[in-house]
């Protein structure tokens, strides 16, 4: 990735393009009120002022060093072009975003939880084996390396997203002719986990509970190696569907119930890359898997990157992350 300017310095043209987007969305403001977990919908022509968010300080007694929580200016990891493609696309791609020796320590634990024997392959009976979170070194190093955090600050904002003490989930994919079952186009929606049926889980166009869908390749992958499809700019269909759902959301089955057929428009991209690469996506982000196709296994991590603070559409300041961004680009189109 290349150098540039830290996308949290909102340039006067940068404004004046929140402000027009905030005319175009009809007064739609989503406020958060500090005394309460949940957020409120509420419609206001006065977007001077009647809006607050969480304050991105440190629960009391944390003093950890760590620089998502830290209310500072980190160097870049994204250049200019990397946060403009963000926007459009849906995603980025990070390079050497952990070492390939941290990746090679990972997966000698990820081989033994599988119950698979990676020098026999009779024991591969299974076209893909889902794994649960991982907090030994190897994750944790993976998850919070410094180039991560830079681009975390970059793409959501300086104090507003956690650190992560564990890595998950794993759905490794093995070679196999049977097809997994697993391969249909989604998002990941991110609350109302506490129903029991995952089909009516939800997102809402705040996307509350999540602020990226990350991929974590713990392996080389190629073109033939199940790399996970992505649409590259579906965040933006996925955004207009959401809206006019407001806070409540939509369901997983409702999101589904068109087969995602308004992305299917969409070119697609494979998430390939050396192990230590790192995906990080909209939200929105339309993405499936495939069969694998290829020899050795595959080892991918999709955890999100979970808010410190909600995501705002209506921001008082205009200082808006590149993920609100691209949501206000979208349902202002």
């Amino acid at each position: 990735m290349g150098d540039g300017p830290p996308s949290d310095l909102v340039s006067t043209s940068a404004m004046s393009r929140a402000a027009v987007l905030h005319e175009r969305c009809a007064g739609l403001c989503w406020r958060y009120d500090v005394h309460h977990s949940q957020s409120r919908v509420g419609l206001s022509a006065d977007l001077s002022g009647r809006f607050r968010s969480y304050p991105a300080a440190l629960p009391p007694g944390d003093s950890r060093n760590l620089r998502g929580n830290m209310k500072t200016v980190s160097p870049t990891a994204l250049g200019a072009d990397d946060i403009d493609a963000f926007i459009r696309d849906g995603f980025v791609r990070i390079d050497d975003a952990f070492a390939e020796g941290t990746a090679e320590q990972a997966r000698a634990i990820l081989w033994k939880a599988t119950g698979c024997d990676p020098n026999d392959r009779s024991t591969w009976t299974r076209p893909v084996v889902r794994l649960d979170q991982f907090g030994q070194a190897p994750f944790r190093e993976a998850a919070n390396s410094l180039k991560l955090y830079r681009a975390f600050d970059q793409l959501v904002g300086i104090g507003r997203w956690l650190p992560r003490d564990s890595i998950g989930t794993f759905p490794i994919r093995f070679p196999s002719n049977e097809a997994p079952g697993d391969d249909g186009w989604h998002i990941d929606v991110s609350f109302g986990y506490d129903h029991p049926d995952f089909m009516e889980w939800r997102a809402n166009i705040g996307s509350k509970g999540r602020a990226l869908l990350m991929l974590f390749l713990f392996s080389d992958v190629g073109a033939d190696d199940a790399p996970t499809r992505i649409r590259i700019g579906s965040h933006i269909d996925i955004a207009k569907r959401l809206a006019p759902a407001g806070e409540v959301g939509l369901t997983l089955r409702e999101l589904a119930a068109t087969g995602f057929s308004e992305s299917e428009h969409r070119e697609e991209r494979l998430v390939v890359g050396k192990a230590g690469t790192v995906y990080l996506c909209h939200p929105f982000l339309v993405h499936a898997a495939q069969r694998h196709r290829g020899k050795q296994p595959r080892f991918l991590a999709q955890p999100p990157l979970m808010p410190r603070v909600p995501l705002s559409l209506c921001r008082a300041d205009g200082d808006y992350s590149p993920v609100e961004r691209a949501i206000l680009r979208a349902i202002s189109e």
